[in-house]
């Protein structure tokens, strides 16, 4: 995981996803959607990279009320 090798021992990020499973490509841009399930392995396989809160939250676009995003914030222990 790239963003984990980027972070200095201690260091924290924040990540923000699309709800829902898998990669798609919309407007020339890949997107990577997660889950608790799916974000948790996917940060699980950095060894020493950690969860430490996850939360969804509801879209603030009005014409977009329906979806959902998930954040997280991590750290590199």
């Amino acid at each position: 995981m790239r963003l984990h090798a980027a972070l200095r021992p201690g260091g924290v990020c924040y990540m923000s996803f699309k709800y829902g499973v898998g990669e798609r490509l919309a407007t020339g841009r890949l997107f990577c959607d997660h889950t608790e399930a799916t974000l948790e392995k996917a940060v699980g396989a950095a060894p020493d990279f950690r969860l430490i809160d996850v939360w969804t939250s509801p879209d603030a676009r009005p014409d977009r009320a329906s979806e959902f995003w998930l954040n997280a914030i991590a750290r590199r222990t």
